[in-house]
């Protein structure tokens, strides 16, 4: 291009440009050029411009080569910007005389970015623009128009987002969508077809993507399944999924929550929030926060399913997320109930070698950089620890069958349906009664007025004959309320002892399930710590909780009138040993176990604890040959496995010929 700079070396953000040599190069110039928007980027509406216009000012300035810097479709509100970044690292060097610009809001919209940028490019090299003139920077006179000019671009880009912002509100509250989805470019939802009208956009529906969404919806509905099952039902069935190969719960999750399928489409439902780095492809990472139901603007689109149905669904998932989901190989009881008293997070449930657990998902690394270091917690019992599940359910039908707990609580709101109906034909009786007593005041007053001659005859007759006429109409009213009231006779109460009585054997008869729907309806909770459990009940029970676990007989009083308190030692280390037991030992300790309604690790323990407090004198030995054995391992506390290994090196025998021993010995076998 003649009159220009006889190179222009285009640099990458990560690339190194020209070397040149090891000063400065007086005929070397720094272009930066940038645009805001992807479309711009790519249709080049202000790219061959913007380069036009730098590189003849360039060469006007003397410059022979000129060092490309772009930005595309960035934004001047950051100054993390890769060609910019690029353009200023090369200034540092100092081997370039001019940096060029079409105008100073390329480089910042901000007055207080502009003014960073200036002086970092000012120390190494002249900072000039196409539009404009940057002047003398010891100037005051300039210096003064320079940051006026700045000034101006700030107020521009807030003016153009005002603008912008109230156009596209004015836009939405018409009834027309102003952005199909989170982000501009969005596609438009599953099930429906966005025409990208900027005059009339609206949404037509896909049939064939709608009775998918009709399909989604009857599963819910009529087999209340979950969120996996319907992924895997539509994966077996090769349907298409909005994007990718596969259908993920995630993308069933939204079909069945957005109000979109049911006839409302919510503009401004999405706000976007910049997060720190950048995508692998070099995009600034963002974020996509629900505003407040509030800011949003509701618009009327042709709907998939009913209101009705997807209200239903919506509850059908909110019971499903508090119950066991469906085929569920465990029964966990408190699913949904637990949450975490260290970090707040709730407890989930999982399967685990030594039995079934609840854990905090806080514990695991990808849901914090600072784990919850609080403990997990059995399902059931054992003789370590007590089962959450055992924990809370003696809780709760210890206080379902204290019959004087439940009548106290409901002391006072024992009302039949008749009862509702006559404290509100009492209340409308009262006020029809005080109605009339002002009307009668009323006459009373005409009558005086006409008396002092205020009033004339013909004036008096027609106001009397006015309140005449509305005491007649309440007085019916009144006369036909007292009937209705007459009618119904006496309040009848219910046997609440007959209720208590049936529902107490119920209750000890309770199977899984039904445990599973008193939790829920009652809406019993529990909050778990290292060493102790809160369960918050929906009655009042300020009475002390006898825990009888371990040894520790002493009482808790509850810390409010809603929470039950059970608290529990600290989990103590224990070691582990193997061991092998002759089959008729395991079968007789099989026996004791069932009668005790304990586990054979219980008696195992038992057993340990007890002959460590015996005189120990001396140990037979084992009699020699190949005996079958049952094979296990045992956990025992730190001080039992220190004092069973140190008696095994004593007595010159195995550990689990010690346990074996102690076993024949404590239960005479």
């Amino acid at each position: 291009m003649a009159g220009m700079p006889r190179r222009i070396i285009e640099t990458s953000p990560h690339g190194r440009g020209s070397s040149g040599g090891a000063g400065k190069m007086p005929g070397t110039a720094i272009v930066y050029i940038r645009v805001s928007t992807e479309e711009q980027s790519k249709k080049g509406y202000s790219l061959p411009d913007q380069l036009e216009k730098c590189t003849q000012k360039a060469e006007e300035m003397g410059a022979c080569d000129a060092v490309l810097c772009t930005d595309y479709a960035e934004t001047a509100a950051h100054l993390d910007r890769p060609g910019l970044q690029r353009a200023l690292e090369l200034v540092a060097t100092g081997r370039y005389a001019y940096f060029i610009a079409l105008d100073v809001d390329r480089l910042a919209r901000d007055l207080g970015d502009q003014l960073y940028v200036t002086e970092e490019i000012e120390k190494r090299a002249r900072v000039e623009f196409v539009t404009h003139r940057r002047g003398d920077p010891g100037n005051p006179e300039d210096t003064l128009f320079y940051h006026i000019k700045g000034a101006f671009s700030q107020y521009e880009r807030a003016k153009t987002r005002q603008r912008t912002i109230a156009g596209a509100r004015q836009k939405a509250k018409s009834g027309k969508i102003v952005q199909p989805g989170g982000y501009p470019g969005h596609p438009g939802p599953y099930g429906y077809k966005y025409n990208k009208d900027p005059q009339n956009p609206k949404f037509t529906v896909v049939e064939e993507e709608a009775a998918v969404v009709r399909k989604i919806y009857r599963w819910v509905l009529d087999e209340g399944l979950g969120l996996q099952a319907i992924a895997a039902r539509l994966n077996q069935e090769r349907i298409p999924p909005p994007r990718g190969v596969k259908w993920y719960t995630s993308m069933v999750g939204r079909v069945l929550t957005k109000e979109l399928y049911c006839g409302e489409f919510h503009n401004f439902k999405w706000r976007t929030v910049t997060a720190e780095g950048r995508t692998p492809s070099g995009r600034r990472r963002t974020r996509y926060l629900t505003r407040p139901v509030e800011e949003r603007i509701p618009v009327k689109v042709p709907p998939i399913v009913t209101r009705k149905e997807w209200e239903m669904a919506q509850e059908i998932r909110r019971h499903n997320s508090l119950g066991t989901r469906k085929g569920r190989k465990h029964q966990y009881l408190l699913v949904g109930h637990v949450r975490c008293g260290e970090c707040g997070r709730s407890y989930n449930s999982e399967p685990h070698s030594t039995g079934l657990r609840y854990r905090c998902i806080g514990t695991r690394k990808q849901m914090s950089s600072t784990p919850c270091a609080n403990r997990s917690w059995p399902v059931h019992g054992n003789s370590r620890t007590p089962g959450l599940d055992d924990v809370l359910w003696e809780e709760i039908s210890r206080r379902l069958k204290d019959t004087s707990l439940i009548e106290k609580e409901l002391a006072g709101k024992r009302r039949s349906p008749d009862t509702a109906v006559r404290d509100k034909l009492e209340k409308e009786l009262r006020e029809l009664e005080l109605h009339l007593g002002e009307l009668r005041r009323h006459r009373e007053a005409l009558f005086e007025m006409r008396l002092e001659n205020v009033l004339s005859e013909k004036e008096f007759r027609f106001r009397l004959l006015k309140v005449n006429g509305k005491a007649d109409i309440i007085q019916q009213k009144l006369d036909e309320m007292r009937r209705k009231i007459s009618a119904m006779g006496p309040v009848k109460m219910p046997d609440l002892h007959a209720l208590q009585k049936a529902y107490i054997a119920k209750v000890e008869s309770a199977d899984f399930d039904l445990k599973r729907e008193i939790i829920r309806k009652l809406n019993i909770s529990a909050k778990v710590y290292r060493r102790r459990v809160e369960i918050f009940w929906p009655f009042s029970c300020a009475q002390k909780v006898d825990n009888r676990t371990h040894n520790r007989n002493r009482g808790y009083e509850c810390p409010t009138l809603l929470c039950i308190t059970r608290e529990f030692p600290e989990p103590g280390r224990y070691g582990k040993i193997g061991i092998g037991l002759a089959p008729e030992m395991d079968k007789k300790l099989k026996q004791i176990a069932a009668e005790r309604g304990v586990t054979q690790a219980d008696l195992l323990r038992e057993a340990v604890s007890w002959f460590l407090d015996q005189e120990i004198e001396k140990i037979p030995p084992r009699k020699r040959g190949k005996v079958a054995q049952v094979r296990r391992t045992l956990d025992l506390p730190e001080e039992h496995e220190k004092k069973i290994r140190e008696i095994a090196a004593e007595k010159q025998v195995s550990c689990s010929y010690v346990i074996e021993y102690a076993v024949q010995r404590r239960f005479n076998l």
